[in-house]
């Protein structure tokens, strides 16, 4: 399928938060490119940004269902 698409190259890089994966950002592209140490020190930057990014709106999710708890415990001690 890749071929029919006329896809000739490909890179992927993990979204990290620390030592765990969360995912694998991937490009797919019709040209071949040189890849340097310099652009791969840049997506490893960026895919543990990315990872930081989740993990903190994960956290913020965490949050607000934690107060919502919270919130309905003392609603309901009130009654």
């Amino acid at each position: 399928p890749a071929v029919k698409a006329g896809l000739h190259a490909a890179f992927a890089f993990p979204a990290r938060a620390g030592a765990r994966t969360l995912g694998v950002v991937e490009f797919f592209g019709r040209r071949r490119h040189r890849v340097d140490d310099a652009f791969l020190e840049g997506v490893a930057a960026l895919g543990q940004q990315i990872g930081q990014y989740v993990r903190r709106k994960w956290a913020e999710e965490a949050l607000r269902e934690s107060e919502g708890l919270k919130g309905a415990i003392l609603e309901a001690a009130l009654d």
